[in-house]
């Protein structure tokens, strides 16, 4: 069995940050570009080619699922399916389908993840680029606005 590097995000190596204002909120949203590094993290039996294995030092929220701090496997199912699963395979926290997003500008070798974080939440993994490939964006459902009762009162 060969021995595959696993990959280790350092959230502190923060590249691009940016603020936007959501419109109905006073929240600000931050985004951060993170550069995955790799580590000394082993999977359970390797790593195979659609897979990474990631690590979070803080809760992370992926669709479908906040991981905690810890290891997981980020794998490729489909081109455009994803499951997380915990490092032995075993515990399946989540699948979901991504949207192929194209980087512009050079490959430089380098993978990076882009976060969102609004206040006190979780930082929310909303893109995977992967150097020489595809990027991914992974979509969330939007939150339901509440109804509005338009009848009128006569």
């Amino acid at each position: 069995m060969r021995s595959l590097h696993a990959l280790l995000i350092v959230v502190a190596a923060i590249v691009t940050s940016s603020a936007s204002a959501f419109a109905q909120a006073d929240l600000e949203q931050q985004e951060f570009i993170a550069i995955v590094h790799p580590g000394p993290l082993k999977a359970s039996g390797g790593l195979s080619a659609g897979e990474r294995m990631l690590a979070f030092d803080r809760p992370v929220q992926v669709p479908g699922a906040r991981l905690f701090p810890g290891a997981y496997i980020f794998r490729m199912l489909t081109p455009s399916l994803v499951q997380v699963t915990d490092p032995t395979r075993a515990k399946v926290y989540t699948s979901f389908f991504v949207i192929p997003i194209y980087r512009r500008g050079d490959d430089d070798g380098l993978e990076r993840i882009k976060f969102q974080q609004a206040g006190d939440e979780a930082l929310r993994m909303v893109a995977w680029f992967i150097p020489g490939q595809t990027g991914y964006e992974f979509p969330y459902q939007k939150e339901k606005r509440p109804s509005v009762d338009r009848r009128v009162e006569r």
